[in-house]
């Protein structure tokens, strides 16, 4: 048996049941009982307005589909009865409201509006009855952010979600304006101006020296700590075999290096290298795949050569 709740035009049919099995039945029949009644009686079931919702387990199925009298009936994952916004796993998330962030979202967009040209009209929180308007606004704007009760004071809203008072913003906003104005007219402005003008020169001419001055390659330093005679490509024999030669000349990786260049959609050289692989992700990614399977390749050799060095030694000893 079904129990019925009804308040004003709000109708609302709690059935029980202990097993998933024959619950779209049950609903149906519910459903034609209603409609049944609604007919005797000269009402009207609005069929678009009519909702179900399966308050279940965690695990159990919260979807059916129903038809009755030609409209399709949908299971819904919340629903407002009275005022109370009723959920299947029976949480009351959506009656509690929004999460955090998006209450923190709503309230930000709010904030910016208020405190647009805060410098022009800053002034106006000198006088207590201007403050007292915005502080209204404001509370009000950080119950519904809080979801706390319409009785909780401005000053503990403020501190429970973390905002400052708005006439507090305001005139420190009016501060920095303040003292953005005065630095920008003085002549230390201008001196530290010149100072960050002298340092972008300076980033630019190491930006430039580094994209042509290359680290030494495994041969250079090789030769460097005596483990080679000569600072020859193991590749193709040329004389200097440093990072300019890998990437930009050597014929083992010319594969690599077309591969690389039609993804890239320019033809790398060493003045514009850096400045194309920084300029976006991908670029940068496949740059690093470029050298990492570079250095693999020479590592493996490295260890293949340093193992037929020890061999040949070692028989050599015998």
């Amino acid at each position: 048996m079904f129990k019925a709740v009804a308040f004003a035009d709000d109708l609302a049919i709690a059935y029980a049941v202990k097993k998933n099995g024959g619950v779209s039945g049950i609903v149906r029949e519910i459903m034609r009982t209603v409609c049944d009644w609604c007919a005797r009686v000269g009402l009207t079931l609005a069929k678009e307005k009519t909702e179900i919702i399966l308050i279940t387990g965690m695990t159990a199925p919260k979807v059916i589909g129903l038809n009755v009298d030609g409209m399709a009936i949908n299971t819904v994952e919340a629903t407002k009865y009275l005022g109370v916004m009723i959920d299947t796993n029976r949480k009351f998330g959506k009656h509690i409201g929004p999460p955090g962030l998006a209450r923190r979202l709503y309230y930000s967009v709010w904030e910016s509006i208020i405190i647009y040209g805060a410098p022009v009209w800053a002034d106006a929180m000198k006088y207590e009855k201007d403050k007292k308007i915005i502080k209204r606004a404001q509370r009000t704007a950080l119950c519904i952010t809080s979801t706390a009760y319409r009785t909780v004071s401005h000053t503990a809203l403020s501190v429970l979600t973390g905002n400052l008072p708005i006439y507090i913003k305001v005139r420190m906003l009016m501060g920095i304006y303040e003292r953005k104005k005065i630095y920008k007219n003085s002549a230390v402005g201008e001196e530290v101006i010149e100072r960050h003008a002298e340092k972008k020169e300076d980033l630019e001419e190491v930006k430039k020296k580094a994209s042509t001055e290359w680290q030494a390659e495994r041969s250079i330093y090789r030769k460097r700590i005596g483990k080679e005679v000569d600072t020859k490509c193991w590749d193709c024999g040329d004389p200097n075999d440093d990072a300019e030669h890998v990437l930009f000349a050597c014929p083992k990786w010319i594969n690599r290096r077309i591969e690389f260049e039609n993804f890239l959609g320019v033809r790398i050289s060493v003045d514009n290298l850096v400045d194309t692989v920084v300029t976006r992700d991908k670029y940068w990614r496949k740059f690093r795949e470029f050298c990492k399977g570079i250095m693999r390749y020479r590592r493996d050799m490295e260890k293949a050569m340093e193992s037929a060095n020890r061999r040949g030694a070692t028989s050599t000893r015998r």
